[in-house]
């Protein structure tokens, strides 16, 4: 009697494990027909929009200043939009731009901005703030832009005429929404807040330098890869390397500890931790090129001098290029400088 109770239980279980398994088949079929669709090919469009936490982008910019000799009190900051959402028609609260408005002044920064919701934007944020339509003009005598929304009336301002209009001459963008190497190449300083959802390999920055190196180095080079100071974080993001070693191959690259730096997330960390405690950097002058490798911003380069195990190394892995990095999540051409070893001597 037992059994005959439980088999029908035992049948009707058996069929929701079955439909179960073949619900994840057919899932995985289409997936794959999906991208076979798209012949799989790596595509930036198809991953969501960068985004960024407010108060943390407030807060990153806040101890940047404060770290110079101006300090924040007086500065100029203008916002390149205010909305969530590029297609908004109006503001409201919750909006991060009008978050970190506030935020700012609270700080004592001065806040001007372009946006072409002005009624909203004096509503809520009140008559201290400088508002403008045009983005250029928001810009003028400011000492940084930071880009909330993505609109085409900011993009389309040329990086030369916005260089002019600063006094400043940082760039901040939430969105990776700015073309970052125009910018660098008008002498700006260019730093991305956002949180982009797509793989490192596709960052267009990213791609660009590589192109450059393949074309810079012969296929026989030996890169040793330093970075000038401390590791900033243990992001997954900033192992740049890794994809570096893929596309410069049959180049051949060289790093302290890849067995920890290309490891497992936990290995990852351990590295950076390592090497902030080693600090190879200290006491070493830093060391400046005439002419940057790539980066058009000059007295910043990532570059310095050797210290004797890696002068050592050189010698005997007979490498032909030092690639200096400052360690950071956002790929960006200000942080990287290939200089060939006789340049170093």
């Amino acid at each position: 009697m037992g059994i005959s109770l439980l088999t029908p239980v035992r049948n009707g279980l058996f069929r929701i494990h079955l439909l179960g398994a073949v619900g994840v088949i057919l899932y995985l079929v289409m997936a794959f027909l999906n991208a076979a669709g798209q012949g799989f090919t790596a595509n930036r469009d198809l991953y969501a929009r960068a985004t960024f936490e407010p108060a943390d982008a407030v807060e990153y910019l806040v101890e940047t200043w404060k770290q110079t000799p101006v300090g924040v009190q007086g500065r100029v900051l203008t916002l390149w939009g205010l909305a969530e959402n590029p297609e908004a028609t109006a503001l409201s609260e919750q909006d991060p731009g009008i978050i970190m408005a506030r935020l700012w002044q609270e700080e004592g920064i001065q806040i001007r901005v372009a946006t072409p919701h002005q009624e909203d934007a004096r509503r809520l944020l009140g008559d201290a703030v400088s508002i403008f339509n045009n983005p250029l003009q928001a810009a003028q005598g400011a000492h940084a832009v930071a880009l909330i929304t993505e609109r085409l009336m900011y993009s389309a301002v040329a990086m030369t005429d916005l260089a002019a209009a600063l006094q400043g001459r940082m760039v901040l963008d939430g969105r990776e929404f700015l073309n970052s190497l125009a910018a660098d190449a008008a002498g700006l300083f260019y730093l991305s807040f956002a949180k982009p959802a797509g793989p490192p390999w596709l960052d267009g920055d990213f791609q660009t330098y590589v192109e450059h190196l393949q074309e810079k180095l012969p296929a026989d080079a030996r890169l040793l890869l330093l970075p000038v100071s401390r590791l900033a974080t243990t992001s997954g993001r900033a192992r740049w390397f890794l994809h570096l070693n893929y596309q410069l191959a049959p180049r051949h690259l060289y790093l302290w500890r890849p067995d920890l730096a290309s490891g497992t997330s936990g290995q990852y960390r351990d590295w950076v931790l390592s090497y902030n405690k080693k600090k190879p950097w200290k006491r070493l002058q830093r060391w400046g090129p005439n002419l940057r490798d790539f980066s058009g911003m000059p007295g910043i380069g990532p570059a310095r001098l050797l210290h004797e195990a890696e002068r050592n190394f050189v010698q005997n892995k007979s490498i032909t290029h030092i690639l200096f990095f400052s360690h950071n999540s956002d790929f960006r051409a200000t942080d990287w400088e290939c200089i060939p070893v006789e340049d170093l001597r």
